[in-house]
């Protein structure tokens, strides 16, 4: 074998393991600051929400109650570190029937002497789920051939 073939097939493999690689860490990046934004989303979503109780008004068929849940908790029940935290999973989604990446904001208020629970969710859609598929082509004829 020839030196610049064995240099050739060396810098392909070298190439393919640092695009890989690269691709991945972008693709983790992408889905983490996605999280990152809801979750702020939500917190000021979460705040809006404790706003409108503090004036009383009556909010129940607000938009911003359609994904809301609001519930007076007791007071041991408040936490004393964080005002608000999140978490993430899988969650069926009524609206496309299906499983999809759920992330729910959960926020503490105390208003008026009462202790509120207000957690707020969305659905994020899954590059796994999405990506791979539209890069197969479909089934159809296609305009070029």
């Amino acid at each position: 074998m020839k030196l610049t073939n064995k240099f050739t097939l060396w810098y392909f493999a070298v190439m393919l393991l640092v695009l890989l690689i690269g691709g991945a860490i972008v693709y983790y990046e992408i889905q983490w600051k996605i999280s990152r934004v809801e979750v702020v989303r939500h917190e000021r979503l979460n705040d809006l929400i404790a706003q409108q109780i503090r004036s009383g008004g009556d909010y129940t068929d607000h938009p911003t109650r359609k994904r809301a849940t609001i519930s007076v908790i007791p007071a041991d029940s408040m936490p004393t570190a964080a005002s608000s935290f999140y978490t993430r999973g899988t969650g069926w989604n009524p609206e496309f029937q299906s499983n999809e990446y759920r992330l729910v904001v959960t926020s503490f208020y105390t208003i008026n002497g009462q202790h509120y629970r207000v957690s707020t969710y969305s659905f994020i859609p899954l590059f796994t789920s999405s990506f791979p598929a539209s890069l197969i082509p479909s089934s159809g004829s296609c305009s070029c051939c």
